[in-house]
């Protein structure tokens, strides 16, 4: 996320010196997606990303997270 950012704001800057007919803010959006995809996709193997947890350390369950899926009391 932080590569993202930088990546976004030094577009950014470029994009207010060298195309001031163009929003600048809009320009840096494509960018900064692709460092992030780029940068997540490069280190995804050396720093997995961590499980969900509640604020004493124990994981979240990950069935039922958005409220869409029955329970299984409802099922039955």
């Amino acid at each position: 996320a932080v590569s993202s950012m930088v990546v976004g704001a030094i577009v950014w800057q470029f994009g207010l010196r060298f195309t001031p007919d163009l929003p600048a803010d809009l320009v840096a959006v494509p960018f900064s997606c692709l460092a992030l995809i780029i940068v997540s996709l490069a280190t995804s193997r050396k720093h997995p990303p961590k499980a969900l947890t509640d604020a004493n350390g124990k994981p979240i369950a990950y069935d039922n997270r958005l409220g869409l899926m029955r329970q299984q009391s409802q099922q039955a």
